[in-house]
């Protein structure tokens, strides 16, 4: 009887506090909202190009159906593993081109010129595929920045 009263009280208190732990959720999104609103335009574009530099371009996804992608395994072409959408796209890990559902990522692979020094025809270290698509990033987060700050003096 003892151990029944002991898990009753124990569901009573985790109710209890997921209740309290919505409201605290509730009320920081609310603080965040009232925060944004509280923004100028510009300060909203620039929240939001820090949003899309994080979100979109420095996560690795997939370039088809935009799922994270983590578990590079040494072959550079690489097929998107995003489960349950069961995306059929064969990328590059080097310039993360979508080529298409077919293995011809692999002949792209073979001859990608700017692949990093050291590494083979297919495969790579974990280092190389790093900094190639550091590279990457860098040049698409400076290509990103100037063309959101032409946008903001031309407004």
């Amino acid at each position: 009887m003892f151990v029944v009263y002991l898990d009753s009280r124990e569901k009573l208190f985790k109710e209890r506090l997921q209740v309290e732990n919505d409201a605290c959720i509730r009320q920081a999104v609310s603080n965040k909202l009232k925060r944004i609103e509280s923004f100028s335009a510009h300060q909203r574009e620039v929240l939001q190009a820090r949003k899309h530099t994080g979100e979109e371009i420095l996560q690795m996804k997939c370039p088809r159906c935009r799922k994270e992608f983590y578990d590079f395994v040494g072959c550079f072409a690489i097929r998107c593993s995003c489960g349950m959408l069961q995306c059929p796209c064969n990328f590059c890990g080097l310039c993360l081109l979508d080529w298409g559902d077919s293995d011809a990522t692999h002949a792209h692979v073979a001859t990608y010129s700017q692949k990093p020094p050291g590494a083979g025809i297919f495969f790579g270290k974990i280092e190389e595929f790093n900094t190639a698509n550091n590279k990457q990033r860098r040049h698409q987060v400076s290509e990103y920045l100037q063309q959101a700050i032409r946008s903001w003096f031309t407004h």
